[in-house]
């Protein structure tokens, strides 16, 4: 990979940012950027929804970037967070097998892509215990969802080397190694917030807030009975901290980044936690559109968050690029940087996670078969011969059981016969009859739509948003969580602390 190019190409529902560099010795450069905000509707959480226009946008951002337009084809591409799923376990060395299999088999019961449209890639993280666990990172996409892109990058040219996670490249955009102490790097877009905790062994936790700044801006708009645009532009001149204007949008603002700032502190005490070897996050490091607020490190230091800083373009080894390019230049880095091997993505074949077939071709030109190919020809033959006789025996006993098992009455779909029996008669004993009381929940207004996730942990994968205000029957109760039908036959869990408990019937 010494000295060819590579293009880091980020698309998000609202712009393109590219990035073209090159190998330079031991190190990478950029060698033309550009940025091109577009039109809503042409892409939505990650779903191409017209290629035309998307086809001319990514055009259009090549042709004009600076400070030559990029001629190079090769690209390696962030698929949008929302259509990618992280999931975090440990897997017990005891009587382990098969790794990958046992991988797949807890990513396809936790993770809400159908069996067949999943693709998972995994990372062994660190081992615990003294080695009797392993800590799992899987990741999982939809295979239509990469085909699509697949196809839309090919008809226009554009060679796909590999699909990267969002925030893994917005880590390698910051830094050039990973942590001695935990870092926490909270993601403030305008969908959503995204909460990723890195250390030396790599991405160790995530989670993903379903709302950004779009929703804080409709929540202006509402609030103060102006149109969307005008809820924008006031946001971004309105300071979290009392400086004597916009009083009114300050404390809609507060009171969504209070929530954001309990939320932050809550999943990391979570992770502290689980991780016991930690004592503490090193830094708070806010990325993102929404980071821009003034005074919101201030702001999340009077909530009692130390140590948070907002990204700053000094912090980049390449400042003259704005914070809108932190994940092109991940995603390109990912392509030279070795140290960065190790972290899951996913390449343009489906079977990422089955095991390696060996090379056929290579096998036949070992030197193991050139000294049976030179054998005389009669020693081959009665070699084959004796493999034959072998093999037909080791089959037989088996085809024989299978045989004598298919010619049971019960096997053949028969009924089984049996010898004369009387009917049996079985009093029904006079059962009282018992009241059944379900017990109900109330969805809390909590500024936001409440996750409803596909098992009782908070890592655990988003399986639908449930509004506040809604009632819902409690299928199951565990510490902390209540298991709910949110769709007719759809079951999930919510936090219980996000819930007020009704009478019940």
């Amino acid at each position: 990979m010494s000295n060819k190019k590579i293009i880091g190409l980020d698309i998000s529902d609202y712009s393109i940012e590219v990035v073209e560099m090159e190998q330079e010795g031991a190190d990478e450069r950029i060698i033309a950027y550009n940025r091109l905000v577009i039109e809503l509707g042409i892409v939505e959480r990650g779903i191409i929804k017209n290629k035309k226009k998307l086809a001319d946008a990514i055009k259009q951002t090549f042709a004009s970037a600076k400070p030559l337009p990029i001629s190079s084809n090769q690209i390696v591409f962030g698929l949008s967070e929302s259509r990618i799923f992280l999931h975090f376990f440990s897997v017990d060395n005891k009587n382990m097998g098969d790794l990958p299999k046992r991988i797949k088999d807890e990513a396809t019961s936790i993770i809400p892509i159908a069996k067949n449209d999943m693709v998972l890639a995994y990372k062994v993280i660190n081992e615990e215990n003294g080695g009797a666990a392993k800590n799992i990172l899987a990741v999982a996409a939809s295979q239509s969802v990469l085909d699509d892109w697949k196809r839309f990058f090919k008809s226009i040219s554009l060679d796909l080397t590999f699909f990267d996670i969002e925030s893994l490249a917005s880590f390698r955009g910051l830094f050039d190694e990973l942590p001695a102490k935990p870092i926490c790097l909270v993601d403030l877009g305008a969908e959503t917030i995204s909460l990723s905790i890195f250390s030396s062994f790599g991405l160790e936790y995530n989670y993903q807030m379903q709302y950004g700044g779009k929703y804080i801006s409709a929540k202006i708009a509402a609030g103060l009975r102006i149109e969307q645009a005008q809820a924008e532009a006031m946001k971004k001149e309105t300071a979290l901290l009392p400086d004597g204007k916009n009083n009114a949008a300050r404390e809609i603002l507060q009171t969504a980044f209070t929530h954001v700032s309990e939320e932050i502190k809550r999943n990391i005490d979570y992770f502290l936690e689980k991780h016991p070897q930690y004592s503490e996050i090193e830094k708070i490091i806010l990325i993102g559109g929404s980071s821009r607020f003034k005074g919101l490190s201030e702001f999340f230091a009077e909530k009692g968050m130390s140590k948070v800083f907002a990204y700053q373009n000094s912090n980049l080894k390449y400042p003259e690029l704005s914070i809108e390019y932190l994940e092109a230049i991940g995603l390109g880095r990912r392509f030279f940087q070795g140290y960065w091997q190790n972290d899951p993505l996913f390449v343009s074949e489906k079977n990422v996670i089955l095991k390696k077939i060996p090379n056929i071709k290579r096998l036949l030109r070992s030197d193991f078969f050139k000294r049976i190919y030179d054998l005389p020809l009669k020693i081959k033959i009665g070699a084959l011969a004796v493999v034959y006789v072998l093999v037909l025996f080791s089959i037989i006993p088996e085809n024989k059981k299978s045989i004598d098992e298919k010619n049971t009455p019960e096997k053949a779909g028969l009924p089984e016969i049996k010898k004369e029996e009387k009917d049996i008669v079985v009093p029904i004993p006079d059962i009282p009859v018992e009241v059944v009381k379900i017990k109900k929940i109330k969805i809390q207004d909590i500024g936001a739509n409440l996750n409803v996730r596909v098992s009782p942990d908070k890592s655990a994968g988003i399986a639908s948003q449930v509004k506040s205000g809604a009632i819902y029957a409690v299928a199951e109760e565990k510490p902390d969580w209540f298991k709910i039908e949110y769709e007719k036959g759809k079951f999930g869990w919510v936090v219980s602390r996000y819930v007020d408990e009704i009478s019940s019937e």
